[in-house]
């Protein structure tokens, strides 16, 4: 995929060679202005060149981009970017500061790094880390064969520090930063998460159980999404900051991966990696369209349903949606519910008109303990009927043959 001119392409994600030139791309929503920073050394005060992204030539939807032609393997770059600051938004842009590629597959770090210089005022060019532009091409894999896949087939795994992993969601109703010093007030104040009875882990069975199922309908959401899903590192079994939503103050175990913790949540390891063996295998021409979500939308073909068919509830005291899609290519249908009430309700299946007396299977029932909380497509076996019990605070997903 060759980039047109010197706007760029916004896949794939990261710095990449084409023989003629080097392709970079930078993901974010808010930015009101980007830059592309080149260096020759680590330490250089300054870059030797900066390449600005035009706010409409070189971006689509969410994505700058920009085309650097006669750039070669070791080029040190970084990025720059312009936009609101609004902490308790999540936002706080400085122009003035090197960002280091979060795609990128090289890092190099200069002898006057320091960590400090990206709080302070100013810029931070020459004590900041950096990336190089990698040819992976010349990399010694000793045989191993590298992974053909495409980027939108792909899963990004991100080590954040700054924010609450996904187990934290279900722990804490609020922050807990007292450890790093300035009486609670680090880290943002923006709410979204729910303890489901007393803030912390617990040992209460029924409390535990309702959070693993959460963190299950978070992941079902997050990997059945269109695009490519944004995961932290671990977040696959359930690791928790104690609270913490500005960890970056503390370098230690904290923040460290506990490796026990695949034992203890063996259950949510084997949940994901189902949910991404069914992901992997779809069709992702569509999603390499410059599409923001509400015109993708309009332009859908599943017809929404509440608890009857046809019948969505999108007032403010709805707690349940289901909707269809097709997956053209492997001639399926799915039917997914999304029951936020605190109580079980019924709804209905859809019919479907492919000869079956019992066109639906289960797929995915978030309530079930494994491993019937997520089945193998190939041995699920036909409901009876178009009746759906779906439990309190659970996603179930069907699927039936098109033809």
């Amino acid at each position: 995929m060759k980039p047109v001119g010197n706007n760029g392409r916004s896949a794939p994600f990261r710095a990449t060679l084409d023989g003629c030139g080097v392709n970079s791309t930078l993901c974010s929503r808010n930015a009101s202005g980007t830059q592309l920073l080149l260096c020759n050394r680590l330490d250089d005060p300054r870059p030797v060149r900066a390449i600005h992204m035009d706010q409409a030539a070189n971006r689509t939807c969410h994505y700058g981009h920009v085309f650097a032609p006669r750039l070669r393997p070791g080029q040190i770059d970084g990025y720059q970017a312009d936009g609101p600051v609004d902490p308790p938004n999540g936002m706080r842009f400085d122009g003035d500061k090197l960002l280091l590629d979060p795609y990128g597959r090289g890092v190099v770090v200069p002898d006057s790094y320091d960590r400090n210089a990206s709080r302070g005022k100013g810029a931070n060019v020459a004590a900041a880390m950096k990336s190089a532009v990698i040819d992976s091409s010349t990399y010694n894999r000793e045989g191993d064969t590298p992974l053909k896949r495409p980027s939108a087939r792909t899963i990004v795994y991100e080590r954040r520090v700054d924010g609450f992993p996904l187990n934290d969601l279900v722990l804490y109703d609020h922050k807990h930063n007292e450890r790093n010093g300035p009486g609670n007030r680090d880290g943002s104040d923006d709410r979204r998460s729910w303890s489901y009875g007393i803030g912390g882990p617990m040992d209460d069975p029924a409390v535990e159980k309702l959070r693993n199922r959460e963190v299950k309908n978070f992941l079902t959401a997050t990997l059945l999404a269109v695009g490519t899903p944004m995961m932290l590192m671990g977040d696959k079994v359930r690791p928790t900051q104690h609270g913490n939503n500005n960890g970056c103050r503390d370098d230690d175990e904290e923040s460290e991966f506990d490796w026990t913790l695949l034992k203890k949540h063996a259950d949510i390891h084997r949940f994901v990696r189902l949910l991404i063996g069914r992901r992997l295998p779809r069709t992702t021409k569509h999603e390499f369209k410059p599409m923001s979500l509400n015109p993708l939308l309009r332009r859908a073909k599943g017809p929404w349903h509440g608890a009857r068919i046809g019948q969505p509830g999108w007032g403010e005291c709805s707690h349940r949606i289901a909707f269809g899609a097709e997956m053209r290519n492997d001639k399926l249908l799915l039917h997914l519910i999304l029951n936020t009430y605190g109580e079980p309700l019924d709804l209905e299946l859809p019919p479907v008109e492919n000869g079956h007396e019992n066109p639906w299977r289960p797929w995915i029932d978030t309530a079930l303990d494994s491993p019937h909380d997520i089945v193998d497509w190939r041995s699920s076996p036909p409901v009876s009927g178009y009746g759906c019990p779906a439990e309190a605070r659970s996603v179930v997903v069907f699927f039936a043959a098109l033809e």
